[in-house]
């Protein structure tokens, strides 16, 4: 009781006037520092207006809203691409932003785009109809330098001694040179070719070297395409077991770009002997054996890769 006469006291109000203020206080709270009154009998009022809710117009006491709506339209983002440059006075504050670093957002010029380019890449097999020629002759050095071929085998799968230089004297020599073509139709002609290698399936070897040299034989071959090759090699390497890859010189890559849209065909022949026109010595031979088109898996036929741009 003590306690709620100091309390009316300090208040200076009547028991009445303190309920009433009470009362008011729990039906209606305060309303916190810093924010307006609200309008008499509140807002909003408890049953929708006709036409529906909210009603048209600002609440009372608040001004008319712009004409694009209620509430204004968010600013728009700067466009995708585009950044956006602070300008001011340059006065000596930050860069760009005034003496006190304030400034005026405005877009900026447009970002580069970013790098996306992707080379170019073909995978081409080795068209049908590949194969090796052979001439057997009574010695070996007539075998290398007879210019049309005794046999045309293109119809081998994966041959044993397709690549082949023997010398038994004093009475037989043998020779065999492989063929292959790509068809390059795919790559037009415009595009640049950046580098190539050639894949071939190796099974069975005696870790010979061979050279790929450029070729002009007929499709299909004939026994005159025995020696229809350039003179100097454009990729050299040394059969393994396995696959393969012949990565082309700068001369194999000039070529390939001057047959871009059309064909291409390559020679393989034994480097130490056949290419550099060293007789093997008696009784001796080399043997590379490789897979073809016909190939009954994809992954061991001759396939020939393009990078271009």
């Amino acid at each position: 009781m003590l306690a709620y006469r100091l309390l009316c006291l300090f208040l200076d109000c009547t028991k009445t006037d303190f309920l009433q203020r009470l009362h008011a206080d729990l039906l209606e709270p305060p309303v916190p520092p810093g924010e307006p009154e609200p309008p008499p009998g509140g807002w909003p009022p408890p049953d929708p207006p006709p036409g529906g809710w909210p009603p048209e117009g600002p609440p009372p006491g608040e001004p008319e809203p712009p004409p694009e709506g209620w509430p204004p339209s968010e600013p728009a983002p700067p466009p995708v691409g585009e950044y956006l440059n602070v300008i001011g006075d340059g006065g000596g504050g930050l860069p760009g932003f005034g003496a006190f670093g304030l400034g005026l957002l405005e877009p900026g010029p447009p970002k580069p785009p970013p790098q996306t380019y992707i080379p170019g890449l073909a995978k081409i097999y080795s068209e049908p109809g590949d194969g090796y020629i052979r001439d057997s002759n009574s010695t070996w050095q007539l075998a290398h330098d007879n210019t049309d071929g005794d046999l045309i085998s293109h119809d081998d799968t994966c041959e044993g001694i397709a690549i082949y230089s023997s010398n038994y004297e004093p009475a037989y020599g043998q020779i065999r040179r492989v063929f292959f073509t790509f068809d390059l139709s795919e790559i037009p002609a415009s595009k640049t070719v950046t580098s190539a290698e050639l894949w071939i399936y190796c099974h069975a070897n005696d870790g010979i070297n061979v050279t790929v040299q450029q070729s002009a034989h007929h499709q299909p071959l004939i026994k005159a395409d025995y020696d229809a090759f350039s003179e100097t090699y454009l990729a050299r390497d040394t059969l393994a077991p396995g696959d393969n890859n012949f990565t082309f010189r700068p001369s194999g890559i000039i070529y390939l770009q001057s047959v871009l849209g059309g064909l291409a065909g390559f020679c393989l022949r034994q480097y130490d002997n056949d290419y550099n026109n060293v007789d093997p010595g008696p009784t001796t031979y080399v043997v590379g054996g490789l897979c073809f088109s016909e190939a009954a898996v994809e992954a061991q036929r001759p396939y020939l890769v393009v990078n271009y741009s």
